[in-house]
């Protein structure tokens, strides 16, 4: 169940980076700004429905949970709604302020807008499944016979949060306001902070405009929602047959474009190779191991030689002593001529 709040987040950072990118810093701040409302109560949700499941974590282990979860139904229901886009809540505002902006600012392009509304659209769909799978349907999560599991909702200490957070994330949007419903006080109070950015020549747009990008934006994420419904509560077979009817697409779809597999192709693997053969063997275990344990053994040989000088014979001694002096008059011999 984190898992794909874990992923959708890589997506919302994705509508922030095209706001960044298009030159509306704001609206990226803005969407930064309620992500963090509806992400953390969706996050501490799930949360929720772990402890309640004993810490179970399995999706397909789950379901039919919103009669003993009243209190997290409810809640990551309006989280889910705010990051699906649906109209007045938080996610909404700043979603569709970012795909505004990707549109028809100086640095915006269609292709940027369209790419965020079919983000959009998946956004809704795979956000429904995590909630169809959880609250909905047939209840997967009994362990067995003699031990069956009764959800419960967590203390108040998690149920207060959500609904702190559930509020905020209805609430949080209308700072900023779409220029059709009214003023964009969050852009007004951080506009000081990008006076430094350079001014390029604004295409004026319609209001009119961009209303009907944001109806479009809207029934594409509704289109998200009921394709959940429709493959999760209504008819539980489908997702099966159409995974089999189209297979390779299913197992691309599966191991996320082979993205993954590719980074560790293309990087992982080749590094580990490069650190074991190389830095490893050579670098570490040839240079500079050797370097400390040849010089600990080199002083250990010179050590085991030089000790044979103290062998308590008396003879040994005179001899030395007489080597010494012998060397010592050639030595003055030598220098004086």
């Amino acid at each position: 169940i984190k898992k794909v709040l874990a992923y959708s987040t890589i997506s919302q950072l994705g509508y922030m980076f095209v706001a960044v990118g298009v030159g509306a810093f704001s609206a990226g701040i803005f969407h930064l700004l309620t992500h963090a409302f509806f992400k953390a109560l969706l996050f501490l949700g799930s949360g929720s429905v772990i402890l309640a499941l004993h810490h179970e974590q399995d999706l397909f282990k789950m379901g039919g949970l919103r009669k003993y979860l009243r209190v997290t139904f409810i809640s990551m229901w309006i989280g889910t709604l705010s990051i699906g886009g649906a109209p007045f809540f938080s996610g909404f505002f700043s979603k569709d302020q970012i795909l505004w902006e990707a549109y028809a600012s100086p640095q915006g392009h269609a292709a940027f807008w369209l790419a965020g509304v079919l983000v959009a659209g998946l956004t809704a769909f795979y956000m429904s499944r995590l909630m169809f799978l959880t609250f909905h349907g047939q209840e997967r999560c009994n362990t067995g016979a003699h031990s069956p599991l009764t959800p419960q909702e967590p203390s108040s200490l998690v149920t207060i949060p959500l609904m702190i957070l559930a509020f905020l994330s209805i609430m949080a949007g209308y700072i900023g306001l779409p220029g059709y419903l009214g003023a964009n006080r969050l852009a007004d109070f951080l506009a000081p902070s990008f006076q430094w950015i350079r001014e390029e020549a604004v295409v004026e747009h319609s209001h009119a405009e961009e209303f009907v990008l944001t109806v479009v934006a809207v029934l594409v994420a509704a289109l998200g929602f009921l394709a959940a419904y429709q493959l999760y509560v209504r008819n539980r077979q489908l997702p099966e047959h159409l995974a089999n009817r189209f297979s390779r697409l299913h197992r691309t779809i599966e191991h996320k474009f082979f993205v993954d597999e590719l980074y560790d192709s293309v990087l992982v693997e080749p590094i580990r190779k490069i650190s074991r053969s190389l830095l490893w063997k050579v670098i570490d275990v040839g240079v500079i191991d050797g370097l400390v344990n040849g010089t600990a053994s080199f002083m250990l040989r010179c050590s085991h030689n030089i000790k044979r000088i103290q062998n308590g014979y008396a003879r040994t001694y005179a001899t030395w002593i007489l080597g010494g002096a012998v060397f010592i008059l050639l030595y003055y011999y030598l220098t004086a001529f």
